[in-house]
C-alpha cells in the first residue's frame, strides 16, 4: 500500500490511517517516505512515526531532527511535541520519556 507512486493520494490516506490506529507493519515504509524529500507523504509519515513508537521510528525521528532542511527539522520537532502533548484518540504506542530531550515533551513556548 505505501510503496505506491510518490504523487498517489492513496499514500496519504494510508499513512493517516496508520498514524491514527498505530501499526508496526509499515514502519520501514514510513521511514523511507519520511526520508524522501520528493514524497508528498513525508510530513504525514513523520507524524505517524511519532504517534506509534518503535525503536526504528525513534532513530529515524532523531535523524530528521538534524536534517539539512529547516522545514523537515521543524516538522519533526512539531510531530514529537504532539506525540508527547496532544495524542487525542491515537491508538499507537506513546513515545517514552527518555526517547527525546525534555524540551520536546512540553508544548511549544508561546503556544
Amino acid at each position: 500500500m505505501l510503496g505506491s507512486g510518490q504523487q498517489n493520494p492513496d499514500v496519504l490516506t494510508g499513512i493517516n490511517v496508520i498514524e491514527q490506529f498505530g501499526s508496526d507493519d509499515f514502519t520501514p515504509q514510513l521511514i523511507a517516505i519520511a526520508n524522501d524529500p520528493g514524497n508528498i507523504g513525508r510530513n504525514s509519515a513523520i507524524d505517524a512515526l511519532a504517534m506509534n513508537r518503535t525503536d526504528a521510528g525513534v532513530a529515524a525521528l532523531n535523524t530528521l531532527l538534524n536534517d539539512p532542511d529547516l522545514k523537515v527539522r521543524d516538522w519533526a520537532e512539531r510531530a514529537i511535541r504532539a506525540a508527547y502533548t496532544s495524542r487525542d484518540n491515537v491508538r499507537g504506542r506513546p513515545l517514552k520519556p527518555d526517547d527525546f530531550d525534555a524540551k520536546y515533551q512540553a508544548p511549544e513556548p508561546g503556544k
